[in-house]
């Protein structure tokens, strides 16, 4: 189990005991008030790795893991302003791993290519509705490209953007949500073989899910 402590600019890590119990937490220091933490193998060498956004350092910190359930000192990477959630993932096919942040302070998305060994390259910013607060990678198109999607809390919206395969990505598309949303994803969730959309909404106490209704273009209804 893992835990982002934006107070004290740390993440918690608790191993598990294998019966439901979890050992005391050793943290790690990261960048300044991380929000979101995301776990995945960023170097390829079949040891878990963590990812923190840092909503006040406009920053990523990348731990690297050692195997054994210990990290290494922290690496940072600027991305946009205000980022509270990361997210994890290959966008450009490479087989290697990507990352992007949802930036609510730039109103922004911020996509930071990998190189393979733990390290990143320099971020490129896509705009989205206003002050997105999550993000979430998937193909909701069907065309073997990853694409991004933002919930957007001030504009009750989601941004789509349709990735061109080669860690870039088109200009966003927006639709109407429920009443301030905090979180979203995406997933087929009436077994038609469409990608749907997931929004938890904050001010309205509710989720609300978007159907892809033609399987060739990125509507949803």
């Amino acid at each position: 189990m893992i835990t982002e402590n934006p107070g004290g600019n740390s993440v918690s890590v608790l191993l598990g005991n294998g019966n439901g119990t979890f050992q005391a937490k050793q943290d790690y220091a990261v960048g300044t008030q991380p929000y979101s933490v995301f776990s995945i193998d960023v170097n390829q060498d079949s040891k878990i790795d963590m990812i923190t956004a840092n909503a006040g350092g406009n920053s990523v910190s990348v731990l690297l893991g050692n195997g054994n359930g210990t990290f290494q000192a922290k690496q940072d990477y600027a991305v946009g302003t205000g980022p509270t959630c990361v997210f994890s993932i290959d966008v450009n096919q490479d087989s290697k791993i990507d990352m992007i942040t949802a930036n609510p302070g730039g109103n922004s998305v911020s996509v930071l290519l990998g190189n393979g060994n733990g390290t990143f390259q320099v971020k490129q910013d896509y705009a989205v509705g206003t002050q997105p607060t999550s993000v979430f990678s998937i193909d909701v198109n069907q065309d073997s490209k990853i694409d991004m999607i933002t919930a957007n809390y001030a504009d009750n919206s989601v941004s789509v953007l349709l990735g061109n395969g080669n860690g870039t990505f088109q200009a966003k598309q927006d639709y109407a949500v429920g009443t301030e949303p905090t979180s979203v994803s995406s997933i087929d969730v009436n077994q038609d073989s469409k990608i749907d959309l997931i929004t938890a909404n904050y001010a309205a106490n509710s989720v609300e899910a978007k159907n892809r209704n033609i399987k060739t273009t990125d509507n949803f209804s």
